[in-house]
């Protein structure tokens, strides 16, 4: 597997919002400049349609009144639009801007150098060109015809030699473009101002943001080390306090299963101390013939052993649980709840009576090794405490799996009451304080939930556990 190249965060809060800035006022200035030569397009459009339309109808010899709105300023952009005619070596016969206003061909010349240079656009298409400080709009249309005196190109007749000529429309918009120039001036200064403006933000809030990170480093290594920490680190940011209320719930919690397995471990090494001395002290007493009563030394011996055997069963099962695979067996749900009976439904508790109210035909998959498992240790804390009666409830109801076991005995104090699903709690009377905090991690693998309502004379555990 490829290992990926390692990089530093302070660094990429820098160049991502830096590309993006650039990167919007590169947008935002071309999507100005595309719609405002698109605008002006658009408003030129139909007043250089026009002038094409009377040059095709003084061609053509139709009657109609264009001679007299030649060349007037009436136009949508209030600006003059003149005409010009270049022969097929592009040298200017006419300008009405020379032949109306005086101006000379100057601005016609640098027009008819442009077009002998670049090719203009087709289906009479406008397209920009400078010249000096002026900025104009030009369109063009080639026509076969003559020149006549009127200053205009007609069709040919009969007999008479047909020349090309190239009729050009051409709007002086020096001052739309320099509306367009300042606007865009002003446009790159405010992008400028956002842009330092909102990088000096950037660089403040990376400052705080190092800094931060610096302090939580230190506070993380201490917590590492497992150093008294006196005082906790004050963040700019609510992040980074979190982090912190975090990795302290963590050390809380950590430092608590701890406590909780140190406790295990000495009460286990208690509770294997006292079966071994038991064990110890029959075994010498019938080895040196001490104990006259053999049969009821074999019995200590063989309930000391099983103890033994139960505690080292219940810490090799926690060994492997957490990665334990689970099986999708199919469960009959009584089948499995008499088999849990039977394994823990031993002599001495023959005074106490299992009353069952689980109904035939209720499955449920799942490993039933674990549920059994689940099942037995309430089971057996039921038959541990009761006095004489055990009731066991089966339901389904809305897709779960409801199982009640309710017991007669005295109840769980309030003081254990909060703790006994904890692992490693033994409360009064418990055994090894693993058993009913394995029936909860049981449950959890099938998202179900076990709660208890403990009294005296009633105590109800109560599983519930998707069906599906």
């Amino acid at each position: 597997m490829k290992e990926l190249k390692n990089r530093r965060f302070s660094n990429m809060i820098v160049i991502v919002p830096v590309c993006s800035i650039i990167f919007m006022f590169l947008l935002i200035f071309l999507s100005f400049q595309f719609i405002m030569d698109r605008h002006i397009d658009e408003l030129t459009k139909d007043d250089i349609k026009i002038e094409f339309e009377i040059m095709d109808e003084i061609f053509y010899e139709k009657e109609n009144d264009a001679y007299t709105v030649w060349g007037l300023d009436d136009t949508s952009l209030s600006v003059s639009i003149e005409y010009m005619i270049l022969n097929d070596a592009g040298d200017v016969l006419f300008d009405s801007a020379d032949f109306f206003m005086q101006t000379g061909l100057e601005t016609a010349n640098f027009i008819a150098e442009y077009i002998s240079l670049h090719e203009l656009p087709k289906n009479q298409q406008s397209t920009k060109i400078k010249i000096e400080d002026r900025t104009y709009l030009i369109s063009g249309k080639y026509y076969e015809g003559i020149y006549n005196d009127n200053d205009f190109i007609i069709q040919a007749k009969a007999g008479e030699k047909a020349n090309t000529y190239l009729y050009v429309v051409y709007m002086d918009i020096t001052t739309l473009q320099e509306l367009v120039n300042t606007i865009n001036k002003s446009l790159i200064v405010t992008l400028l101002c956002i842009g330092i403006l909102s990088m000096i933000l950037i660089f403040q809030t990376i400052k705080k943001v190092r800094v931060s990170f610096r302090l939580l480093e230190r506070y993380l290594l201490k917590i590492g080390n497992k150093e008294n920490v006196q005082e906790i680190p004050q963040f700019c940011y609510e992040e980074f306090s979190n982090v912190v209320k975090t990795v302290e719930e963590m050390e809380n919690r950590i430092a608590q299963s701890e406590q909780l397995q140190k406790q295990f471990f000495q009460n286990a090494s208690h509770e294997l101390r006292t079966p071994l001395m038991s064990i110890q002290g029959y075994a010498e007493g019938l080895k040196y013939h001490v104990i006259k009563d053999t049969a009821n030394c074999y019995d200590v011996i063989l309930q000391e052993s099983k103890r033994m055997s139960d505690l080292v069963d219940e810490i090799l099962f926690l060994s492997k649980f957490e990665t334990q695979t689970l099986k999708n067996d199919i469960i009959e749900v009584d089948n499995m709840l008499y088999d849990c009976a039977n394994q823990v439904y031993i002599s001495r508790y023959s005074h106490i009576d299992i009353v069952w109210n689980v109904p035939k035909g209720i499955t449920i998959i799942g490993d039933e090794t674990l549920l059994q498992r689940a099942f037995s240790n309430i089971l057996s804390n039921a038959l541990r405490y009761a006095i004489s009666k055990i009731y066991v409830t089966g339901a389904v109801e809305n897709q779960n799996l409801y199982i009640h076991i309710i017991d007669d005995g005295e109840g769980i104090t309030p003081q254990d009451l909060p703790h006994i699903f904890e692992r490693f709690y033994k409360g009064k009377g418990g055994n090894f304080g693993i058993g009913l905090s394995m029936t909860k991690d049981i449950i959890n693998k099938y998202h179900g939930t076990i709660c208890v309502d403990a009294k005296p004379g009633h105590t109800d555990f109560c599983v519930k556990i998707p069906i599906s």
